[in-house]
């Protein structure tokens, strides 16, 4: 996209496809339309090849920020640059910020024009210019920020079933780790509090049986979290899933050191009391939040495919 010369000086250029045009006129229609967009220095239109090449000013440091602009001097001036859509199935997200950061992603791609991330359908719509990037290119750049990313229109119907497959799978998963923190969260709860709770055994207020109890559901029935925050602490960012690794391994570790070095903080004055009963419960109710999205997504998904089923295989104009 950009060209070094001899000395110490670079010129970007940018390439365009333009569509529509006849004669020698057309060329010079469009290389006027085209040198009146700020930032560019000069505008060259070939008609045998249908490209128009522009050499930007030095001072611009970010040519890709031209393209819409010359795109829409082009189409004003009466031809064309065509441009393609494609969508993409994102897979990984988990909140909101993570829409914010896949459309960031895809935008940022040269020659891009315009993205957008539907959390619920997990899809993305991309506007962009054949002749400068791929469909590959736009995959590689959601799965360099973290995420992955395939092409929705090649998905074929055995490939939709193994989608829904894949998603009942994890619905099983979840459920079964729901569960799983559900019956471990109660008794270590009831067992962290003996003062509200003077009838329950011994044995379930004994701080060591806390911590084995506490263990499976930290590592995992909250394994997703970690892998989630180690996914988005390689790309230097956070996400929910830091806040809850983090949030959850603190209440953890405190616990686990107050058992392994009390008489560091009976010197401190600090009374011996653990939390293992905050991690299990705060995995396990987001855990259910997790489930019913993933529910929610499922049949926006379904609906959706229902909808586009219905739509005219041909017309008769």
């Amino acid at each position: 996209m950009s060209e070094k010369g001899k000395g110490t000086t670079s010129t970007q250029r940018i390439e365009l496809p333009v569509r529509g045009m006849t004669c020698a006129s057309c060329v010079n229609h469009v290389a006027r339309a085209l040198k009146r967009v700020p930032g560019v220095a000069e505008a060259q239109v070939n008609l045998a090849t249908e490209r128009a090449t522009l050499i930007l000013e030095d001072t611009l440091s970010d040519g890709l920020s031209l393209l819409p602009k010359a795109i829409e001097a082009v189409r004003e001036a009466g031809y064309d640059v065509p441009t393609e859509t494609v969508t993409l199935r994102i897979g990984g997200m988990s909140c909101a910020s993570c829409v914010g950061r896949v459309e960031m992603a895809l935008r940022d791609t040269p020659g891009v024009l315009e993205a957008s991330v539907n959390f619920a359908a997990e899809t993305a719509q991309v506007e962009y210019l054949p002749s400068v990037v791929r469909p590959h290119d736009l995959i590689q750049a959601v799965r360099q920020a973290g995420y992955e990313a395939t092409i929705a229109e090649e998905e074929a119907p055995d490939a939709l079933d193994q989608q829904r497959a894949a998603h009942e799978a994890q619905l099983r998963t979840l459920r079964l780790k729901i569960a799983v923190g559900a019956l471990i969260s109660i008794p270590v709860f009831l067992g962290s509090y003996p003062k509200l709770f003077p009838w329950v055994p011994d044995f379930l207020q004994n701080f060591v049986v806390l911590w084995a109890l506490t263990t499976p559901v930290q590592f995992w029935v909250g394994w997703q979290f970690y892998k989630g925050a180690w996914a988005a602490l390689k790309h230097r960012f956070a996400d929910m899933n830091t806040l809850i690794a983090v949030g959850t391994s603190a209440a953890y570790a405190y616990s686990v050191a107050l058992i392994l070095f009390p008489q560091f903080f009976e010197a401190q004055g600090i009374v011996r009391e653990v939390y293992f009963d905050t991690s299990t419960i705060i995995i396990t109710l987001i855990l259910v939040g997790r489930y019913l999205e993933a529910v929610a997504r499922g049949r926006t998904s379904e609906a959706i495919r229902k909808l586009m089923g219905l739509q005219a295989k041909t017309a008769r104009v």
